[in-house]
């Protein structure tokens, strides 16, 4: 079923999961680097995810869920506070989240929840106060470069060394075992009160270099000598490469999905296990996607274009089994927080922009149905852009060339020709109602302090800025740095 806002049996199902005393446990999975489009619930023709489609077939699937940067920082900080970047304020590699700012796991928490948090990736390190809330805390890189970084070790941030480590290997890292590990040791320990858990899954971010039967599964011909290791700086990775290397790239990003996938299965099965699942509340998204030169570049941390913004977002509960559906509407990452917590009988974070997408599955369309999602970037002085995505349309604002670039998605899909907004009704109704956006965004910050210096001592920040993560500087991101 394809429709705007999701049928009276999904309504109902969901009026029941509200209804049970016993409230649902909630499994929010981050999948880094995933863009929509390599997932066979949104059409993607390999068999990459199908234990994300098994859960989207069953469950409610977003056609249109728009991130709010192409970098992971600050898309984990928009998820977890249901605030845009320029209200939040992360948006450099040296922000952490600002102390006044509540976030998803503080609201579960004080909801009696026991929360959970499981991470792979340096951004997502205690150092940028994403860990504010959890009760436990782990730290899943297969190096475990600072030993448990769980709620009883948060004070050794302040000053600590793990980000340099932590950066110097994530690239290379391979961590769905140790996710699985430990998220397993952590269910197996919970007793009677109703959990919530976060999962950040690292492996589909770059370098791409899955296990070999995943390494094989998308492009078991290939004879050439590209690989996926040092994706960023390979040479061999450009623009004008031959096209069965590119395709060689491609499958083993799709194989580090695949392998991801198989990974998710396994924690549904450790739910499974211990008698869980029935009443847990399943939450599949990514933070951005990944560009393969589609406009030019590699990676992502460079543009807000629809590869790298397009996020696939799903909710799944077994009482939803009956009513498979798919909302048509556009929806932004920071939305997410809000809507877990009206399933989970908890009030919404306070001054929010995210809205709870539960009026999505009543009878009546929502008032702010036609809202677009709002996206920006902040990579240093040359790199600074905002964007509006609707449903037909997108406008890109370049705030350093003072330029903005309008998109009719539905004659130019991939974004490939920009129209100048001079002259075009619609167009410049999208570039007024994006300045309003953003003034709104960052006078929240103002009045929210939004923002804050991450506390880094002088040999992670050198380490960070050696490997491109901020200028010489040390202020802001180098927009050719390391896209996170």
């Amino acid at each position: 079923m394809r429709v705007g806002a999701v049928g009276v049996g999904a309504i109902l199902a969901f009026a029941v999961l509200g209804c049970t005393r016993r409230p649902p446990n909630v499994l929010l999975i981050s999948i880094d680097s995933l863009r929509a489009d390599h997932v066979g619930a949104y059409g993607y023709t390999r068999d990459t995810t199908p234990t994300i489609d098994r859960l989207a077939a069953h469950g409610i699937r977003f056609e249109t869920a728009i991130s709010s940067t192409s970098w992971t920082l600050p898309a984990h900080a928009a998820l977890f506070t249901a605030l845009p970047d320029l209200a939040h304020g992360v948006s450099a590699p040296t922000d952490s989240l600002g102390e006044g700012i509540p976030t998803l796991a503080e609201a579960m928490k004080a909801g009696g929840y026991r929360t959970l948090g499981f991470y792979s990736g340096p951004f997502l390190h205690p150092l940028f106060g994403l860990d504010r809330g959890f009760d436990v805390y782990r730290d899943c890189t297969s190096y475990d470069a600072s030993g448990s970084l769980d709620g009883e070790t948060r004070g050794e941030k302040e000053g600590t060394r793990a980000v340099q480590r932590l950066h110097a290997r994530s690239h290379k890292d391979v961590t769905n075992p140790k996710i699985a590990e430990r998220f397993a040791a952590e269910i197996e320990s919970l007793e009677n009160q109703p959990f919530f858990a976060f999962v950040h899954m690292w492996d589909v971010h770059y370098d791409y270099i899955p296990p070999p039967e995943y390494a094989r599964m998308f492009s078991p011909d290939y004879t050439g000598t590209v690989t996926g290791e040092g994706f960023r700086m390979n040479e061999a990775v450009h623009k004008g490469m031959p096209a069965e290397d590119l395709a060689r790239i491609i499958a083993l990003y799709d194989g580090e999905i695949r392998y991801t996938d198989d990974t998710v299965a396994q924690l549904l099965a450790t739910l499974q296990s211990r008698g869980f699942l029935e009443n847990t509340l399943v939450v599949i998204t990514a933070d951005h996607g990944e560009e393969f030169f589609e406009h030019g570049g590699k990676g992502h941390r460079h543009t807000l274009f629809d590869e790298v913004t397009r996020i696939p977002l799903i909710f799944h509960h077994p009482r939803l089994t009956p009513y498979a559906a798919v909302s048509t509407q556009v929806v932004s990452i920071t939305d997410i927080a809000n809507t877990i917590l009206e399933l989970s009988r908890q009030p919404r974070l306070a001054n929010t922009t995210g809205r709870s997408l539960v009026p999505l599955w009543r009878r009546r369309s929502p008032p702010w149905q036609d809202r677009p999602a709002l996206a920006s970037l902040r990579a240093g002085a040359s790199l600074s852009l905002d964007a509006l995505r609707g449903p037909d349309a997108k406008i890109i604002h370049d705030l350093a060339r003072k330029k903005h670039s309008f998109f009719n998605l539905t004659n130019d899909p991939n974004e490939q020709r920009a129209i100048d907004p001079q002259g075009s009704r619609v167009a410049e109704a999208m570039a007024d109602a994006l300045a309003r956006r953003t003034a709104a965004a960052q006078a929240t910050g103002r009045t929210i302090g939004g923002g804050a210096r991450a506390k880094i001592d002088p040999a992670t920040l050198e380490a960070l800025r050696s490997l491109g993560y901020v200028d010489t500087s040390g202020g802001s991101p180098d927009s050719g740095g390391s896209p996170q």
